[in-house]
């Protein structure tokens, strides 16, 4: 090979040869234990495309009606005013340069009416499958000027064209004709409008119109994201993939499905197969190939289904993602309750799951480590349950509740020989708050009671239980105004410091300092984005 391919390409090659020895292994025809060559995935790392801003967009526009008649050659005459038409035919639909735009025929074109509205459909068949694309009112104008220039159709009118079925190429030249490619000549325009490269040195292409169309409406015309998923299916998700790893540096994979938990399986496909480069939509697989992938899937990657429920599942004769999918779901309501019949029914496409734009407050919160290192004194036990409470506090305070009750354990390491210890107790408070210190005494006053000398305790933790609404608190005829505003003040204080300073910049002194049961963490990775002492230093 000439040009050394992309990681991208390698390594959807590797994942179609490992899904070929997967085959044979399950049939019986390879051995699990046979000596099979791995396919290498070192290749060339993938970019992301360059795209435009709105200020280019409207440069390109402007010059586009000039440059089209400065044409000097024969074929420049005929060329570029395709050539404009073209590029804006991109950026008024989304459509993919190459293949999907090219091949589109007038009969491929027709009204829709929405609410009195009347929109141009058009219908396109690309690398995912064919779809219908909505374009914008401006589109309209662009295919006026195609149909004024093509001399074989222009003795209809252009409303008789969309409803003839006149199976000739939109995309020709005033000599009827397709050029093979229209690349060279949008680089000469890029060049002749200094605009070719973007501002990190990368040459824009074609393609970057698609790139650019999905970043101008999301943020400036405000589409909604499904919608603009279903007009671009793939691309949508590419472009929220190379923001997010822009913004934080954090690599993802993208899901898109009818419900929440097809769109997680959707995630799992994009994550475990390559040759989805991280963004798997379901509606653009047709229902057979989808059924492929399901039973291909162990039932235990199914959102919300863990190991101790898969195991119950395989024992009813349900192994994979589709066998949960096919299964009833009155039997498994019976057997699991009401939580895994909606997951079944999510299988099948009927959405049982609301999505949150906002998350509703929690019932509970949890705060709990395993220690670095095994703890027998109380004094340790005293400063991990400490510092978990004011953790879980903040948490409270930050969703404008409060609590009526402190739950805390404690337990040895199962997992070893040691003598095995473990006890947990719900204290309640007198009154509902979400002072620290208050629930912190009272989580020190459980711990004592149940901490028995001799053992070597792995874990502790405290969980902040009947939550309510701060704004609905119950009144009583004891409260102290003046100190409730006090502690008020001083919360805020303290979240407001640590939120600017780092978490426990301010704590209770019973957190202790040294804190030598703290969770190991050498080998966790450099928090750049968050913590002014692991930024990177360049020499």
């Amino acid at each position: 090979m000439a040009k050394k391919p992309r990681a991208s390409t390698l390594m959807n090659f590797a994942s179609a040869w490992n899904r070929l020895r997967e085959t044979g292994v399950r049939h019986g025809w390879i051995s699990p234990n046979a000596k099979i060559p791995k396919l290498t995935t070192i290749g060339i790392k993938s970019v992301a495309r360059p795209a435009f801003s709105r200020a280019e967009i409207d440069q390109i526009l402007a010059a586009m009606p000039a440059w089209t008649g400065q044409g000097r050659l024969a074929i420049e005459k005929i060329t570029r005013p395709l050539l404009r038409d073209y590029v804006e035919m991109l950026l008024y639909t989304g459509m993919r340069h190459g293949t999907e735009a090219l091949a589109i025929r007038w009969q491929h074109i027709s009204w829709h009416m929405d609410k009195g509205v009347r929109y141009l459909r058009i219908w396109v068949d690309g690398k995912t499958g064919g779809r219908w694309l909505i374009a914008k009112h401006a589109a309209v104008a662009v295919l006026e000027r195609l149909h004024a220039r093509q001399s074989d159709i222009a003795g209809i009118s252009f409303e008789q064209l969309l409803t003839s079925n006149c199976s000739q190429l939109v995309f020709r030249t005033s000599d009827l004709h397709q050029p093979a490619r229209l690349d060279g000549a949008f680089k000469r325009l890029l060049k002749d409008v200094g605009l070719l490269r973007d501002t990190n040195g990368q040459v824009r292409t074609l393609y970057s119109l698609r790139h650019t169309y999905a970043t101008l409406e999301l943020l400036e015309n405000g589409t909604d994201i499904h919608t603009l998923a279903r007009q671009m299916v793939i691309s949508m998700g590419q472009q929220m993939r190379e923001r997010i790893k822009q913004w934080t540096g954090l690599p993802v994979c993208v899901g898109v499905g009818p419900t929440k938990t097809l769109a997680k399986f959707a995630n799992h496909l994009a994550k475990k197969n390559a040759q989805f480069d991280g963004v798997c939509d379901l509606h653009s697989i047709p229902r057979p190939e989808r059924i492929v992938w399901m039973s291909g899937i162990d039932v235990s990657e199914v959102w919300g289904v863990g190991s101790r429920i898969s195991k119950r599942l395989e024992a009813m004769g349900i192994y994979t993602v589709l066998d949960l999918r096919n299964a009833s779901p009155k039997e498994i309501r019976t057997h699991f309750g009401v939580v895994l019949e909606r997951t079944c029914n999510e299988l099948r496409g009927i959405s049982c799951l609301e999505l949150e734009d906002i998350a509703a407050p929690k019932k509970q919160i949890m705060s709990s480590r395993s220690f670095g290192t095994p703890v027998q004194s109380i004094y340790e036990l005293r400063e991990s349950i400490a510092s978990h409470l004011a953790s879980g506090a903040e948490k409270l305070r930050k969703q404008h509740s409060v609590c009526a009750a402190v739950y805390v354990f404690i337990q040895t390491n199962r997992f070893n020989n040691d003598k095995q210890y473990s006890a947990g107790i719900t204290v309640p408070l007198s009154d509902a708050t979400d002072d620290t210190s208050t629930m912190t005494r009272a989580a020190l006053v459980g711990l004592d009671a149940i901490y028995r000398s001799g053992y070597k305790y792995k874990k502790a933790g405290a969980m902040l239980t009947l939550i309510s609404d701060k704004q609905t608190r119950q009144m009583t005829i004891f409260d102290d105004q003046v100190s409730t505003q006090r502690s008020a003040q001083l919360m805020s204080a303290v979240d407001s410091i640590n939120r600017d300073y780092g978490q426990g910049t301010i704590r209770s002194a019973v957190s202790g300092v040294a804190q030598r049961w703290a969770m190991r963490s050498e080998n966790r990775s450099p928090r750049y984005t968050t913590s002014w002492d692991e930024l990177p230093f360049v020499h």
